[in-house]
Formats: C-alpha cells, structure tokens, sequence
C-alpha cells in the first residue's frame, strides 16, 4: 500500500511539473515599449508585439526601448510574465578562436566570465584573440551562436 501510495505522489509531481515547463519560453526581442506605470513590456518578437507582464522591478534595468534582449518567461496567474532578462548584445574580448569546429572563446566584459560560444557560418572573418567585439547571440537548441559581430 505504501509503495502505490509513493508511485502515485510521484505521477502527481511529474504531472504538475511537465505542464509548467511547458508554459515557459525564451525569446529574442527588440523592446518596443516599457510601461512601469502598469508593470508591462511590449516586444517586437520577428515582426510581431508581444506584451509580457512584469512582478521583479530590478528587471527593467535590462528592459529599456530600443534594446535587444533575450527573456525568459512563465505563465504565472494566467499572465505571460518576463521572469530573466539579459542583452541580446554583448561585449568581450575574444581570447580563443577554433577554426576547426567553428568555435570561439569570449571573456565578457561585464562579467569578466569566460564563455564559448559557435559562430554561424560565414561569421568567423577577421576575428583575432585579444579583439574587443560586441556581438550578438541567439540560443539554437542547446547552444549559443554569434551570428554577428562589430569593433566597438
């Protein structure tokens, strides 16, 4: 009786917890509009408005108009709500460059954390451990890519 009784508490969290995740999302996004007044932030997300709601207010540093960011959200009380944001444009010092696998090793600049990062085909051009770049990033699955890159 025990044992059915544990299989069942285990069935019930992982049917509770398999929909939440699937309420979840992270997108990229240039911040078209901040209200702080009604705690919202509308996206431009390839081509379409979104409007997400915002509870932590220390995120509205990372949301400002005109910026690029990606953002995770949840459905929390039946609203979309931004629950991580970062910028979608990034700035570091390329310390390693892979041309083999078409990889490439970033200390960011904020931070001072090193990352890896792959670059998308074509991207590669030019770039020489010790350059300042800022550099645009979109997650594909289970990685990050550089898909495009200036000199500051």
């Amino acid at each position: 009786m025990l044992r059915k009784a544990s299989r069942l508490a285990g069935l019930l969290i992982v049917c509770c917890a398999v929909p939440a995740l699937a309420r979840a999302e992270r997108v990229k996004g240039r911040v078209y509009d901040v209200d702080e007044r009604h705690s919202e932030v509308r996206l431009d997300v390839a081509g379409r408005h979104r409007t997400y709601h915002i509870e932590d207010r220390s995120l509205y540093r990372v949301l400002r108009r005109d910026r690029e960011v990606l953002v995770r959200a949840e459905l929390l009380r039946g609203r979309h709500t931004i629950v991580d944001a970062a910028p979608a444009v990034l700035e570091g010092r390329v310390e390693k460059v892979d041309v083999k696998h078409n990889k490439i090793v970033i200390r960011d600049a904020q931070s001072k954390a090193r990352r890896t990062y792959l670059l998308e085909p074509g991207v590669l051009r030019d770039l020489r451990p010790g350059q300042v770049i800022i550099y645009d990033v979109e997650e594909r699955g289970p990685h990050e890519l550089i898909t495009r890159w200036r000199r500051p």
